[in-house]
């Protein structure tokens, strides 16, 4: 009995961990490690910079406007302006050698002029002040990423010619992008964030998931073009979208089949060849690509954050189903490409009719989980009928 309930407790936190992957909200403070971490100091360090040269700037304007203080007033603003310009110089020379004067710094706009005026942020789609200042610190921390991107393109089916993907893409470049990397953190901080979405740019790079991405154009949410395995994909690992077109378009809900998962079918089919695992993974940075741009499209319609509902149905959830060659082989590269690259898509997560034994391991298995994915966690075993049905009630209901 005692092994029994240690396996499922094992079973049920790799299905939170799998489905948390999207969560609203992850606790604690990610942080980069090494080099890395130093970098981020290094360009944090960068942008005090740039803060302290727009102080400069109206300090000197305060400074121009004095006129009948008494002696002595302008000096000493003038004084104040002069050291704080040497501190900005003698820094950015150390960081960056390239810039010589405060001129080559970005115009001195800060707080929401910045934001609004060179990203073009919907005023909506920022919780607070605060938060508009750490997503701009965080654009500044990518702006040397983005001017690389600039000039990069991608072939358009639809309109028959290569098109810049900042352009063409913008639920993958914009601002409301950045900004569930960002609050991928409970305690918002904009060095880490810049990290994980440089990682994930360099990820598109190598994945190519800019091309997966224009395929999800033409027909989303059905990636008869993502890879050579769809159909075997859908066969051992079933999960449904619905498309809120009921309830104003807003929104997408997925439902899990996880107790109808054949993992050991699909394992094997990747160890033996079958089924490479670049087309596992290739489907589904197709349908998570389709969420990405279905939640932005109806994000700028319903001028708010939308998230996606998690339906998980665990039925028929066995322990067999959750095999370390499975969890070894598939699901960690599989959690790896959906945790990393699409942050903050999840509002709810609903454990349909779980089994009973769920509610006796509850407790031992909530301290291994995020309080912000936890608080996201439903449980539903009164709803009658299957979970298709469930589903559609959700849809509608949004």
């Amino acid at each position: 009995m005692k092994c029994a309930k240690r396996t499922w407790v094992c079973i049920v936190t790799l299905v939170l961990t799998m489905i948390a992957t999207t969560a609203t909200t992850v606790d604690g403070l990610s942080q980069a490690a090494g080099s890395q971490h130093l970098l981020q100091q290094q360009e944090m360090r960068s942008y005090a910079c740039y803060e302290e040269t727009a102080a400069d700037t109206r300090l000197f304007s305060t400074s121009a406007s004095v006129g009948g203080e008494p002696a002595g007033v302008t000096t000493m603003f003038l004084g104040k302006r002069e050291r704080l310009k040497g501190t900005a110089r003698s820094v950015m020379s150390f960081l960056r050698p390239s810039i010589q004067h405060k001129h080559d710094l970005p115009p001195p706009q800060v707080g929401e002029d910045i934001v609004s005026a060179e990203w073009n942020l919907p005023a909506w789609a920022c919780e607070d002040a605060e938060e508009k200042s750490r997503l701009t610190k965080m654009k500044y921390l990518l702006k040397d990423d983005f001017s690389a991107l600039s000039n990069k393109e991608v072939f358009l089916t639809g309109v028959g010619k290569n098109v810049k993907v900042v352009e063409a893409f913008p639920d993958v470049y914009s601002d409301l992008r950045l900004l569930r990397f960002l609050r991928k953190d409970k305690v918002q901080n904009p060095a880490a964030a810049a990290d994980r979405f440089r990682r994930f740019l360099t990820w598109r790079q190598e994945f190519g998931a800019d091309t997966i991405r224009a395929a999800v154009e033409n027909s989303p949410f059905h990636p008869s073009t993502a890879g050579k395995g769809e159909e075997e994909v859908k066969r051992f690992i079933p999960c449904d979208f619905c498309q809120n077109d009921q309830n104003d378009g807003e929104g997408v809900t997925m439902l899990l089949h996880i107790g109808d998962w054949n993992t050991a079918g699909i394992t094997a089919k990747i160890e033996s060849g079958a089924l490479s695992l670049e087309d596992f993974l290739a489907y589904w940075a197709f349908m998570f690509e389709s969420l990405a741009k279905k939640l932005h499209e109806d994000t700028i319609t319903s001028k708010k954050m939308l998230y996606v509902d998690q339906i998980c149905d665990l039925t028929t959830l066995s322990m067999q189903q959750f095999s370390p060659r499975f969890v070894t082989r598939v699901l960690k590269p599989w959690l790896s490409l959906t945790q990393n690259n699409y942050p903050e898509t999840a509002k709810r997560i609903i454990f349909f009719h779980p089994p009973r034994i769920l509610r006796l391991i509850w407790a031992l298995v909530t301290p291994l989980v995020s309080p912000g994915t936890v608080a996201k966690v439903e449980l539903n075993r009164d709803f009658k009928g299957t979970s298709e049905q469930f589903m559609r009630s959700e849809c509608i209901a949004g």
